[in-house]
């Protein structure tokens, strides 16, 4: 199971933080033999918690973009429906008065904005994603 693979850096901060309390876990800098099972057991709880988290995480995902088309598109046609008019396209010198130029400064600096400032998931700021790096 690929997800095995990526839980043992949080297997070895809890080893780590347990041998506070339990202090046979290691021998040494080396985990003993008991540490051994421990850090298994805990490695197969947290490939379950992985396989079954990102299974509702999928789910709860579809039900976001659903309503993420559907609300816009409810606000669109509510919009038309309650009274659109072209004729305000045009008045006021049109569309856009003044041309393209007006938008201009207002879409130049989003790209580099979003860029910096991008959301990431949390499997990505984990380093739990296969050859994730920190940006």
């Amino acid at each position: 199971m690929v997800l095995g693979l990526f839980t043992d850096t949080e297997v070895l901060a809890v080893t780590q933080y347990l041998s506070h309390y339990w202090p046979w876990l290691y021998h040494g800098s080396s985990l003993s033999a008991g540490g051994i099972g421990v850090a298994a057991g805990l490695e197969a709880v947290l490939v379950v918690l992985n396989w079954f988290g990102i299974r509702l995480f999928a789910q709860v995902n579809l039900v976001v973009t659903w309503v993420k088309f559907i609300v816009p598109a409810i606000t669109v046609i509510a919009l038309f429906a309650s009274g659109f008019h072209g004729s305000n396209l045009t008045s006021a010198g049109g569309f856009a008065p003044y041309g393209c130029r007006a938008g201009s400064p207002a879409s130049s600096g989003s790209p580099r904005l979003a860029s910096s400032c991008r959301p990431r998931s949390p499997t990505g700021r984990a380093g739990a994603t296969c050859g994730s790096r920190s940006p």
